[in-house]
């Protein structure tokens, strides 16, 4: 086998021209060095390794941090036909990517809707069940359920150019793109500021450990960094859950405000109070206060929000 440094420059410059990002090709080269290193102890390759490999290439990656709120995740439902739609619920509830979606079948969903196994490949780890536990998780799932229309025992159909359809999906719906694999970091990025620790979030996303999450999956912006520390330090009275939740037929009044504790003897009773017809705009939404789409091409989409108490 004859490779030279020269090819695997060519080949850099080549993908480059692709138009694909340097992340990708750092993933490659590191594949090609693992490979070379094989080939040399096989006797099939008596080069250097550290002579082709490009000198000090850097990719310059830094991880996505995409993940859709509550809301953006029912205008996306809005935009995608029923069974694309239901994948899209499918993935946000179980954490699975997209292969494991691909491999989802009827009876892996639980009695009751507790649980969901996903037919992971990447590792060992990746085979694995996922518990239902939030009314958030059961309404997508609910959701995905109903609307998926895969044949032969598959949840969904084929999704080919599912990328792409996605970006157009996200453009008509009026957010930021999204990725396949940005709905996998939906499901942790709502965990994380639900308050879950980040090993069961982990556990249940088919990592070893938390590396994967503290680098990627877990990262929060701003405004979820504060809500999560604030609720660490007690600061908050009422702690919100990032979650969507099933259609009911009528807004019911919704939580009530709590006590203020040097108050509670001498204030009155707080009142219930109906949440305003709008989508919060960042930070955890309540879990009944956000509604799926209902069946249909173009199911509507309509939610609450419940701010949160911060004194």
């Amino acid at each position: 086998m004859r490779l030279r440094a020269a090819n695997v420059d060519g080949y850099v410059s080549r993908r480059r021209a692709e138009k694909v990002t340097d992340a990708t090709i750092a993933k490659e080269l590191v594949v090609l060095r693992k490979s070379l290193r094989l080939a040399v102890r096989a006797g099939l390759w008596k080069g250097r390794v550290e002579e082709v490999i490009p000198v000090a290439f850097s990719a310059g990656y830094e991880p996505r941090t995409r993940a859709l709120t509550a809301g953006e995740v029912g205008k996306l439902l809005h935009e995608l036909l029923p069974d694309r739609a239901a994948r899209v619920a499918f993935i946000v509830a179980t954490s699975a990517c997209w292969r494991e979606s691909e491999l989802a079948r009827r009876e892996d969903t639980g009695e009751g809707l507790a649980t969901v196994l996903l037919r992971g490949t990447k590792r060992k780890t990746r085979f694995r069940t996922v518990p239902i536990v939030s009314p958030g998780q059961r309404s997508l799932l609910e959701y995905a359920v109903e609307h998926a229309q895969g044949t032969g025992g598959a949840v969904f159909r084929v999704w080919r150019n599912a990328r792409r359809d996605l970006l157009e999906a996200c453009e008509r719906a009026g957010i930021e793109r999204c990725s396949p694999n940005d709905l996998r970091r939906t499901f942790a990025s709502w965990q994380v500021e639900a308050g879950v620790p980040l090993y069961p979030i982990a556990q249940a996303m088919g990592h070893k450990d938390t590396r994967m999450l503290e680098r990627v999956y877990g990262r929060q912006t701003p405004e979820q960094l504060a809500i999560v520390m604030a609720r660490a330090m007690g600061l908050t009275q009422r702690v919100c859950s990032t979650f969507v939740s099933a259609p009911t037929e009528t807004a019911d009044p919704v939580d009530a405000v709590d006590d203020d504790a040097s108050n509670a003897a001498s204030s009155p009773p707080p009142k219930k109070r109906k949440a305003p017809q709008d989508l919060h705009p960042g930070g955890p939404v309540s879990a009944r206060d956000v509604e799926v789409p209902g069946p249909g091409i173009e199911p509507g989409t309509r939610g609450f929000s419940v701010p949160c108490s911060t004194s």
